[in-house]
């Protein structure tokens, strides 16, 4: 009996340290991916979805020409500041990126910013 006790113990021993160590640490959580809004010029609106597969969509609204506009893009992503959004046209536009919980903020070449908020 004290030795399947034994062997009880060591076993549940070994299916914890198994199951702690089994998370899934190679899973980075790509900061960029959901829904993001800007809002500029009186209710003009941009919204960017940035899908986990590197795919992502822009749309703009143009609240005076009550018109909209819809593009898709694929993009890379460094992890912490570098992101290449392209539009399948030869020309990749390049963009620093300052991220917070609900804030991005998408910093062009030239210096000209916009501030999304995470919807």
């Amino acid at each position: 009996m004290k030795t399947f006790r034994l062997f009880a113990t060591l076993l549940v021993i070994a299916l914890c340290a198994g199951f702690t160590s089994c998370s899934d640490d190679d899973e980075d959580e790509n900061p960029l991916v959901g829904v993001w809004s800007y809002t500029w010029g009186g209710g003009n609106k941009e919204i960017v979805t940035f899908k986990s597969d590197g795919k992502g969509t822009w749309e703009s609204y143009d609240v005076y020409d009550d018109e909209s506009n819809t593009e898709s893009f694929s993009y890379t992503f460094d992890g912490s500041t570098k992101l290449v959004l392209d539009w399948g046209d030869d020309d990749p536009e390049t963009y620093t990126v300052e991220i917070s919980d609900n804030s991005l903020k998408l910093i062009e070449e030239g210096g000209h910013t916009e501030t999304f908020i995470k919807q």
